[in-house]
């Protein structure tokens, strides 16, 4: 797509001045003669063998002569010895004058330096050059859509293996692109990438590189492993596509989040509507097999309002107490709570919505939730009256998959809406006693997401689709420590975290 010149100097305005002078001069001023092409043949001819001695470089050419057959990308930069031996002087020259135009140019000026200064000079050095009389034909030639996959065998001297795997991916600056770009580092990266821990950790492969070439028409995705010279390789490439292929699920850890909170709903809309009796009730209390089962919060509420303990609310909340201790405690919220999984749709909504600038989040203080923890627990003891019972959405949402839908739908859906243009998972993260409780039980869970330090690159790619961010506060630089802690206790064990970072 393109050729870089630059320069790098001492931060003054004279050698500013000096450098956009020297580049203003390369555009239009050079000879590109004979005499100048024959003295540099050698130097020009040393870098085409040099290439030609690399087998990994020649497969890589070879690759993306397989994946354009068509597009110029196919062919090979420097180009073939006979071009480069052959190539008339006057095809050199108006190559050059036609494309080395300012119009053709991009200039970046970074570091210390007068910005003034910098852009009257450039205004006053390429400015001078005429406006070329020329016009540059855009690419037409669009690369037809692969039928199937392509597979190259290259046989040289060496001493290692080698093996690619390419895919085509869009132009970069196409929308897509950014998503395809992490998913590059996600698999590519070294140490922490996902063909690193399935190739190089497993000793089936020495070292394996990566990753998304932005280009300006639609480029590639291309995979490099490189193997021992004795070393099989029918394991490395069946480990290498099944990582690549695998990717397609990203999501995987949220797709069974979300298979399991709808399996274990269906279960009691089936029970109800089948006349099974096998879960009966809601999430907010139930029996299972005839097993009674209760939610811990809404238990210590109901029997704080009525003055009085019933035994099988107490056999009820300690067994279900025991099963989130053993599960992870607010592994509830992502994996079972209908609400979270309309909240969590909502927010998808609100982040589409903010980052076109037509809403922003208005974060509440963490400490809300305990406060109201405490206050639904005062008012039903005043009161009698457990009026979270009335307002707890996970509630509502479960009675109306149910029995049927109810008025009470209709706070649900303003609270909702509050959720999407104000202040994304309110209820979750700033109101639900629920959640909290649970919470509480996490903290002795066995079941934790584990950080490891030595394989972060801080990037935040975990901060940015965490439900609940502040339990990954340790992944900023210079917070952890130790190599390896455990998330902390409000975690919902949801697994987006480790959907986007292999660590």
């Amino acid at each position: 797509d393109r050729t870089n010149y630059y320069e790098t100097f001492p931060a003054s305005d004279e050698n500013l001045e000096w450098a956009i002078d020297l580049e203003a001069d390369r555009m239009v001023n050079s000879f590109v003669a004979k005499k100048d092409l024959d003295s540099e043949m050698t130097v020009v001819r040393n870098e085409f063998e040099s290439g030609e001695n690399n087998p990994t470089g020649i497969l890589m050419e070879r690759t993306m002569s397989a994946a354009y057959l068509w597009h110029n990308y196919g062919n090979s930069t420097i180009g073939a010895r006979a071009d480069i031996e052959n190539v008339p002087i006057e095809r050199l020259q108006a190559f050059y004058h036609k494309y080395y135009q300012p119009d053709n140019a991009l200039l970046i000026v970074a570091g210390k330096f007068n910005e003034e200064l910098a852009k009257r000079l450039i205004n006053q050095k390429f400015g001078a050059v005429a406006r070329p009389q020329r016009q540059l034909i855009p690419t037409y030639t669009a690369e037809p859509t692969q039928d199937g996959e392509r597979r190259i065998t290259l046989r040289r001297v060496g001493d290692v293996q080698a093996l690619t795997a390419v895919y085509h991916i869009p132009a970069g600056s196409n929308d897509d692109f950014a998503a395809v770009d992490i998913l590059g580092e996600i698999l590519g990266d070294s140490p922490s990438g996902r063909l690193y821990e399935a190739l190089v950790k497993t000793k089936l492969a020495t070292s394996v590189v990566g990753g998304a070439f932005q280009l300006r028409e639609p480029g590639l995705m291309i995979f490099i492993v490189q193997l021992l010279k004795d070393g099989p390789l029918g394991p490395a490439e069946k480990a290498l596509l099944a990582e690549i292929e695998e990717a397609q699920h990203i999501h995987k850890w949220r797709n069974r989040r979300w298979a399991v909170l709808i399996t274990v709903n269906l279960l009691f809309v089936l029970s109800f509507w089948a006349d099974v009796q096998l879960v009966e009730g809601s999430l907010t209390a139930s029996r299972f097999l005839g097993f009674h089962m209760a939610d811990l919060y809404s238990s210590v509420l109901v029997s704080i309002a009525q003055h009085h303990v019933p035994i099988n609310l107490v056999i009820g909340a300690v067994t279900v107490a025991v099963l989130w201790l053993l599960l992870g405690g607010r592994t509830y919220c992502s994996w079972v709570c209908p609400y979270h999984l309309v909240s969590e749709l909502a927010e998808k909504l609100h982040l589409r919505l903010a980052a076109r600038g037509i809403v922003r989040d208005h974060p509440f203080h963490r400490g809300l939730r305990t406060l109201l923890f405490v206050a639904f627990l005062g008012l039903a003891a005043v009161t009698g009256h457990t009026l979270f019972l009335t307002l707890n959405p996970i509630g509502v949402v479960s009675r109306a998959l149910i029995y049927g839908p109810s008025l009470a739908l209709t706070w649900v859906g303003l609270l909702l809406l509050f959720e999407i243009v104000y202040s994304r998972r309110a209820w979750c993260r700033y109101v639900c006693p629920i959640g909290l409780t649970y919470g509480m039980v996490g903290i002795a869970s066995p079941l934790r997401v584990v950080y490891r330090l030595n394989f972060c690159a801080f990037e935040g790619e975990c901060r940015k689709v965490c439900m609940v961010p502040h339990v990954l506060e340790m992944t900023k630089k210079g917070r952890a420590e130790a190599s390896e802690l455990p998330v902390g206790p409000d975690c919902t064990r949801c697994g987006m975290c480790i959907d986007v970072c292999p660590t």
